[in-house]
């Protein structure tokens, strides 16, 4: 919610947070002051902006977490994809948005920390136009390979990118995202000639990538839970500093060497 020097008024702030708190990723943020109408929420639905297109990781939690939410507030909830920009679009929509606490955002690293250093001119300020609410989840992120692509571990793909310069290609879900970072950061620790293809949202990039028209993608592991379970993907190391819970049997890059 954005900054107000007033307190709360009508709005329940605990109960907001209780709500947002049984969820996954990212930052939930809500703007524009705290609601003072009586009775709130009860004048509209509460709209929930995420900042990028349907079928992404940011998306996929937002659906269950606005729906607790809606279930715990006995009001509607309504999701919104406002995607574009690397997630500045949705995010500047939300920050100017009426300050009656009927306007949430799910933030993210990239649309309020990230950004800020890779555009010019952003309209909206991560700190003064927002007040974070809670903290809903932790990503964690997983290097995928097409099933056809050769290596089966890290160590055979760097090799195998390393023999190759230039050759192979991977999909940047989002610029800015965690994934993004995450890959350059391979890619630059590792010497890897691995130039990005960049997408305004992970589905697209997910669905170019198991059609087979690049062979490498970091992704989140919500993403591509199904797809590894379906054969569809082939994991070879989740960026987090233990396994993830839900892939046990990836090992970690640095387990990878």
């Amino acid at each position: 919610m954005k900054q107000s020097s007033s307190r709360p008024g009508g709005i329940n702030r605990r109960q907001f947070m209780a709500a947002s708190a049984a969820s996954l990723a990212g930052t939930a943020l809500a703007r524009p002051g705290l609601a003072r109408a009586a009775g709130y929420p009860s004048e509209h639905p509460i709209q929930f902006i995420v900042p990028f297109p349907a079928g992404g990781g940011t998306d996929l939690v937002a659906r269950p977490l606005a729906q607790g939410i809606g279930e715990a507030l006995k009001q509607s909830v309504v999701v919104i994809n406002k995607g574009g920009a690397a997630g500045i679009i949705g995010t500047q929509q939300a920050a100017r948005s009426a300050p009656d606490g009927y306007t949430v955002a799910l933030g993210s690293t990239g649309t309020h920390t990230v950004n800020q250093s890779l555009y010019e001119n952003i309209a909206y300020d991560p700190i003064k136009d927002f007040e974070p609410v809670s903290m809903v989840c932790y990503y964690n992120n997983v290097l995928v390979v097409h099933p056809s692509f050769p290596a089966r571990t890290l160590q055979e793909f760097v090799a195998l990118i390393k023999a190759n310069p230039g050759k192979y290609f991977y999909g940047i879900t989002q610029n800015g995202s965690s994934a993004h970072l995450a890959m350059e950061l391979l890619k630059a620790t590792a010497g890897l000639d691995l130039p990005g293809v960049p997408y305004k949202g992970a589905a697209a990039a997910v669905n170019d990538f198991l059609g087979g028209q690049f062979p490498v993608l970091m992704d989140v592991v919500i993403n591509q839970q199904q797809f590894i379970q379906g054969g569809k993907s082939r994991p070879l190391a989740v960026t987090s500093a233990a396994r993830s819970p839900a892939l046990p049997d990836v090992p970690t890059v640095a387990e990878s060497g």
